[in-house]
């Protein structure tokens, strides 16, 4: 099926995330933060797996612990056995990538956590389709058709129903899926920049 131009644009900006071997930025049009409805003095909690293709057309997972409240977030990007590759930390206007290991440090240009703005995401793909009451990872949420103005492109996506994350996307180029979600009380721990980091 010939691509078109949005779609494209989905797999450049998906794939150029990937290719810096991080948790991947923003989608187009999306804000440094989506507008998710976290209480004060809770986060959010996700674990989560993208799975996307390489140049061959085999399937290239990766997996992420995801952490976020309103205005930071972090994530741990994990290999297949769970150790820990690097981790992540946004404070909206810092982004720093590290590893416990080492401690070798970098500070980022942009934001790496990737979390799917549904909010953004319609503003690309405006006609839609809504089915309420759903479930997914043991949560309520709704699901939503997302297609461009011509039907060529489209994405598929699962929006928790209390918060607005996004915890399923299937598109053309890749699927996004969450193994676990919880609302958690804060831990100031989880978004603390180590202090004997050693930036290169």
């Amino acid at each position: 099926m010939k691509k078109s131009s949005k779609e494209l644009l989905l797999f450049l900006s998906v794939f150029i995330g990937l290719a810096l071997s991080g948790c991947v930025g923003r989608l187009p049009g999306s804000a440094r933060y989506p507008e998710l409805d976290i209480n004060e003095g809770k986060m959010i909690y996700a674990r989560q797996v993208l799975v996307h293709y390489d140049a061959a057309g085999n399937t290239v997972p990766q997996y992420y612990e995801i952490w976020a409240v309103q205005g930071k977030s972090a994530c741990r990007e994990l290999d297949g056995d769970g150790r820990e590759v690097r981790t992540f930390l946004d404070y909206g206007d810092r982004h720093i990538a590290y590893n416990s290991s080492t401690r070798e440090a970098v500070k980022l240009k942009f934001n790496k956590v990737f979390i799917l703005d549904y909010e953004a995401l319609k503003k690309v793909y405006p006609v839609e389709t809504v089915n309420e009451d759903q479930e997914y990872a043991g949560r309520n949420c709704s699901v939503h058709l997302l297609e461009s103005d011509g039907g060529d492109d489209w994405l598929k996506i699962y929006c928790d129903s209390e918060t607005g994350f996004v915890l399923f996307c299937d598109a053309p180029l890749f699927t996004l899926k969450t193994a676990d979600f919880e609302i958690l009380p804060e831990d100031p721990e989880k978004f603390s920049e180590p202090k004997d980091l050693d930036f290169q």
